[in-house]
C-alpha cells in the first residue's frame, strides 16, 4: 500500500525541463528509473505526455503520477523517514516548478 502526497495545479503542471531545472537549483540530479512502467535511462527525458514517472533517490523510489491537474508523489507504506523526505522534497519542486498547491 502506497502514501500518497498531492499537488494540485491550476493547469496540466509544469514541464518535466522546468522539474529537472528546479531539482538542479537545489543541487539534486534525479535519477529517472521508470517512464509510463518501461524501464528508463537515469537522465532520460520523458515525453511531454507522460503519466507515470519513478525517481531513484539513495532512500528509495518516489513515483509521480499524473492526473489532470492533481499529480500525486507516492512512496510504499513502509516508508522510512529518508525517504518521506524524499517524497516531500518531490513534492516541493514539481509544486515550484508549476506554481502549485501541496495537498497533504
Amino acid at each position: 500500500m502506497g502514501m500518497q502526497k498531492s499537488v494540485q495545479f491550476s493547469d496540466a503542471g509544469p514541464s518535466w525541463p522546468a522539474i529537472l531545472e528546479q531539482f538542479t537549483q537545489r543541487g539534486i540530479t534525479p535519477s529517472i528509473r521508470m517512464i509510463d512502467a518501461m524501464p528508463a535511462f537515469p537522465d532520460e527525458i520523458p515525453e511531454p505526455n507522460w503519466k507515470e514517472l519513478r525517481l531513484g533517490f539513495a532512500t528509495g523510489m518516489v513515483t509521480i503520477r499524473r492526473e489532470g491537474s492533481q499529480w500525486s508523489c507516492i512512496v510504499w507504506g513502509n516508508a522510512e523517514a529518508e525517504l518521506l523526505a524524499a517524497q516531500s522534497l518531490v513534492c516541493e519542486v514539481i509544486a515550484a516548478a508549476g506554481n502549485g498547491s501541496i495537498c497533504d
